[in-house]
Parts: C-alpha cells; structure tokens; sequence
C-alpha cells in the first residue's frame, strides 16, 4: 500500500531538491525505482500538487497492464488514466513502440497540466544497446532532472546522461527486495490472469487485425499468428483498453478478453505468447496445420471450481 512506504534518507533529501516539470527515473533492477516513484507521487500528492506518474516498464509495470506503458493522473493504484500497447514485454523487442508511447503520454500529462511528472522506467540497462534506448528515451522526454539509483552498473550511463541534462546520482534502496525472473513471470502472469478472469470470447473480423510486426491488417494473419497470442484492444484514438488472448483462428480471429470489443476498435498482435494461461482460463487447444503452418485451435472447457 502507498501508506506503508518507508523511504530511505536521499528519497528525503530529494523531496526538497524535486523541480517541477518532468522526472526521469533510471537504474537497473532490484534497486528501488518504481519504490521511489510511489513514494514522490505519494509525498507531492499530500501537497495537493497535481501528480502525474508514468511507468515504462511493459515487463513489470508496478500500476496497469504489462505489455504496456501507462499513465496515471490519481491513485495509482487503480487502472491508470491512460494506457498505450508496445506489445511486448522488453522495450528492446519494439524500441520504436516505446518510444513513441512514451512521448504521447508525457504529451497528455503536460496536456493534463501536471505539475509534477514521475517517469518511472525498466531496469534495462546493462548492455550498450540498452544505454543506447535509454539515451534516446531521455532525449525524447527531455525531463528537467534525471535521478539514477545504483552503484557500478549505472555509472556509464550516468556520466553520459548529465553532461545533457541535470542529473543526479543516489545509492540502491537498502529496502529494495531481489525478485528473480520467474518471480517476475510469475507476477505478470498473475496480472495478465486476473484481468482476463471474467472473460467472454469475442469474434474479430481480419480487417479489424493489425499485426505490431508490421503495422498492416490482413487475412493472412490466419496463418502466421499462433493461438496463446496476447492482444491490445485499441480504442479510436489509439489508447489500450484492455488484453485479450486468442483462441481460435478460422475465418475471423477469436479472442478472450473481458473487454467489449466494437467496431471502431483495433486488434494488435502482440509479440509475446502464454499458453499456460488458455489453461488457467479453462481453454485447452490441439494443433491443425495450415499452409505449413502449425496453429493451435483452442476450444473451451468447462471451468473447474
């Protein structure tokens, strides 16, 4: 709960020394981040401070829907104001998606006339291509303070970011918990659960179909795309509006979401799939084979108690 954060004694510190405008957020993981988001979203609300936060973590975002990126205006820990899809769990596998997504809700927050804007971001950041996308990121935001949390890892990105941009350098949290991989598939797999839990199956049209691979809507979807494939649901102005996971595949493409599905919106494939979830979700699939392609034709079950 936001009332149970203790924070560390630079996150003080830094209350005091926090401009306005935007607040980029960088480190690997395990060191505190989306920790201290919380905490300067939750301080500067008791200000009465109009708070934006930002959270650029597709993988383990701490408030929305992983495979995306979201936008919250007030408690963060409802669904957030806004979200947009990468349709993926890594920045790395969709840089332009994310990019892009990022701009577009920093651009709503200052729209919403934030005053304070929390950027919190992923731990990706250890190999020369990750730096590079974190570069580009900061570039993009063009945030009025960077705050990096870490110790050796984040060094070379930190001598880089505040010849740029002001910048400043705090220790990991020393209440910031190690969560392993599985750990954090586990958890996202028990969002991604939770919110499909009350799930009707929806039949979708092709023409309503976009493929984030390639950004074009075809028939041939059918024949590339596995069943277990998770989906956005895009509204008309190209926000998220929840996930969905294909079932089934034949002349339309059937999907379950708990999410009503119109005729304005949009379906984009994901780049990720998670066929334990058809499981959990009482769906169970066979494969048929298509044109060379093997595609996985799920049916429902009867959900056991």
């Amino acid at each position: 709960m936001l009332e149970d954060i203790y924070p560390d004694k630079e996150w003080i510190e830094l209350i005091s020394k926090l401009p306005s405008g935007t607040t980029v957020i960088l480190g690997p993981s395990n060191v505190g981040k989306s920790y201290l988001s919380m905490f300067l979203f939750t301080k500067l609300q008791k200000v009465k401070r109009k708070i934006a936060l930002i959270t650029l973590d597709p993988g383990q975002p701490i408030v929305g829907l992983p495979l995306n990126l979201s936008l919250s205006l007030s408690n963060p820990l409802r669904m957030p104001y806004k979200l947009k899809f990468t349709g993926t769990f890594s920045p790395r596998k969709n840089i332009a998606a994310t990019l892009s997504s990022a701009k577009t809700l920093l651009d709503v927050a200052k729209e919403s006339l934030a005053e304070y804007i929390i950027v919190d971001t992923c731990g990706y950041i250890s190999t020369t291509e990750a730096r590079e996308y974190k570069l580009h990121l900061i570039e993009t935001l063009s945030p009025t303070l960077v705050v990096c949390i870490g110790n050796k890892e984040i060094l070379p990105l930190f001598k880089v970011v505040r010849k740029f941009f002001p910048t400043i350098l705090i220790p990991p949290s020393n209440k910031a918990k190690v969560i392993t991989r599985q750990k954090r598939r586990d958890r996202r797999t028990r969002k991604i659960l939770a919110h499909l839990q009350n799930y009707t199956l929806e039949t979708v049209p092709f023409d309503q179909v976009i493929d984030t691979n390639c950004m074009i809507a075809s028939e041939l979807l059918k024949y590339t795309t596995p069943t277990a494939t998770l989906v956005g649901i895009i509204d008309s102005v190209n926000f998220c509006k929840g996930l969905g996971i294909i079932t089934n595949i034949k002349e339309m493409l059937e999907v379950a979401t708990a999410v009503e599905i119109k005729k304005e919106d949009k379906i984009l494939i994901s780049k990720e799939r998670c066929e334990d979830l058809l499981h959990k979700l009482g769906l169970q699939s066979e494969i048929r084979i298509y044109k060379r392609h093997l595609i996985p034709v799920v049916y429902p079950t009867a959900n056991e108690d």
